[in-house]
């Protein structure tokens, strides 16, 4: 056993790219020692930020031999499907781009894409991996001590964290160029542009980079430097947004104030929330539209400016149609109120700002619970912060879903044997949806793909209740299962 080591400095090179830092690699060949194979040495930082299975990965000598034993572990059943496996193998090196936390898991969604195999998520045995094939994996200090070692970079972060272990400050190279660098209480792009990365030393294994980021603060942002890309592209939403903000003050100002029009609608906001409350939502939720959605390729201040004269574009009567899909959404949510009675009056106290899908349309815990199921129904599709958990552009469908909930209400009272059946159709997808959003999912895109799937369930009601309304776009029961597995 043991790895077979080869001077091919293709396959096993001194270092690789993982997180956009180069990373140092040592080669062992001590069969059976906890050393043996090669190793990935990793910095505090760049261990929090980095994924498994892109460490597991990360060596191009080891690609062929991971794929090889991973699909021979699988069961017969399902190996089967996959022979032969040679050029199976070939295709995966040169085109799998693992970036989760298993890469079982990548290599499973890759399976599925490319040759239409199905993997459940337990069919691979917790020794399928030799321990040769899986990169140990060494964190370092700022000081280039080590910290702790394991092939198993969770449970690594997880041991660090217990024994409160912190790299030992590096008031050196990493502080002179902080330095030079890094500047708070900045309120306009008057830094010219950012280098996409800068070399902080050149000393040690491997040179040490840092990446330029924006960071919002209170009322500025802060400009600091960051020990990965992902890091500094992570925090550097915020403070773009933050900046064009500052730099559309008075066009926003406009926009707060023109959605003082939502005073209209007094009475149909009675006993869902206050009005104040509702224009701060809408003002936060325009914001969310117009502002930037992606960080810029390059922190430039050409990219700034094009960004703050898109925004500025969209502003111009946008206030007044949200006033009016606002308008239209409580008078069907009306119509709706007056076929099931009214929905209990909650707590008027100002809800926790929501931040992602985990708080999606849930009532508080010390909310009374509506009085029957079309008040239930009513309050999930619309709660008292829908401006604060639906986008925008999803407004314009609100009548149309509750106008599908007062056409189902009518039918069941006529039929309610048929509307029985048509909800054993819709069980199983709401119940994935109050799973999902009880325990959201960590991954980003996952939680995009999570936010479609709630929309698709509404689309797939209005065709089941109230067809004669039509759809969006075409959804079925098949097109939810694929949708549910995307997630």
């Amino acid at each position: 056993g043991g790895l077979a080591l080869s001077f091919d400095s293709e396959a096993f090179p001194d270092a690789v790219p993982l997180g956009g830092q180069p990373v140092a690699l040592t080669y062992a060949y001590s069969p059976g020692e906890e050393q043996d194979g090669v190793t990935v040495k990793l910095g505090f930082s760049l261990a929090q930020t980095v994924s498994q299975s892109c460490v597991e990965w990360s060596v191009p000598g080891l690609r062929e031999g991971l794929v090889n034993e991973l699909l021979r572990a699988l069961p017969k059943s399902i190996r089967r499907e996959l022979q032969p496996f040679p050029p199976k193998v070939a295709e995966i090196v040169n085109e799998l781009q693992p970036a989760g936390d298993s890469l079982q898991q990548d290599l499973a969604a890759f399976i599925r894409r490319r040759y239409g195999v199905e993997i459940p998520a337990n069919a691979w045995p917790a020794d399928a991996i030799p321990a040769h094939l899986w990169p140990r994996i060494e964190v370092l200090g700022n000081d280039q001590k080590t910290l702790g070692t394991s092939r198993d970079l969770a449970a690594l972060r997880q041991k660090l964290e217990q024994v409160k272990t912190k790299p030992a400050p590096d008031d050196s190279a990493w502080a002179r160029v902080a330095k030079q660098w890094e500047r708070t209480g900045i309120i306009a792009w008057n830094f010219g542009d950012l280098p996409a990365r800068i070399t902080v030393s050149e000393s040690g294994p491997v040179p040490t980079y840092a990446w330029p980021g924006l960071q919002v603060e209170k009322d500025s942002v802060s400009l600091r430097l960051f020990r990965s890309e992902e890091l500094a592209r992570r925090a550097s939403l915020g403070g773009i947004q933050k900046l064009v903000e500052l730099a559309l003050s008075e066009d926003f100002a406009w926009l707060h104030r023109d959605l003082r029009e939502l005073n209209r609608f007094d009475s149909l906001t009675a006993n869902l929330c206050p009005l104040d409350e509702l224009q701060e939502q809408a003002y936060e939720n325009l914001k969310r539209h117009i502002l930037p959605d992606e960080v810029f390729p390059v922190l430039t201040l050409v990219n700034f400016n094009a960004a703050v004269q898109q925004t500025r574009l969209q502003i111009p009567g946008l206030a007044l149609r949200l006033v009016d899909q606002v308008g239209a959404i409580l008078r069907a949510r009306k119509e709706v109120q007056q076929r099931c009675g009214p929905t209990p009056v909650l707590p008027m106290s100002k809800p926790k700002k929501l931040s992602d899908l985990s708080q999606l349309n849930l009532a508080t815990k010390d909310a009374p619970k509506p009085a029957n199921i079309w008040a239930e129904e009513l309050e999930a599709l619309l709660p008292r912060n829908f401006l604060a958990t639906i986008p925008f552009a999803q407004l314009t469908h609100l009548p149309r879903y509750l106008k599908a909930l007062a056409t189902r209400m009518e039918r069941a009272k006529l039929n309610p044997v048929k509307d029985k059946e048509r909800v054993q159709l819709l069980v199983p997808y709401q119940e994935t949806l109050r799973q999902f959003t009880a325990n959201p999912p960590a991954a980003a895109e996952a939680r995009r793909q999570l936010e479609v799937f709630r929309w698709m369930v509404e689309e797939y009601k209005v065709s089941l209740f109230a067809q004669e309304l039509g759809t969006a776009y075409s959804v079925s029961s098949k097109r939810l299962d694929e949708q549910r597995q995307r997630i």
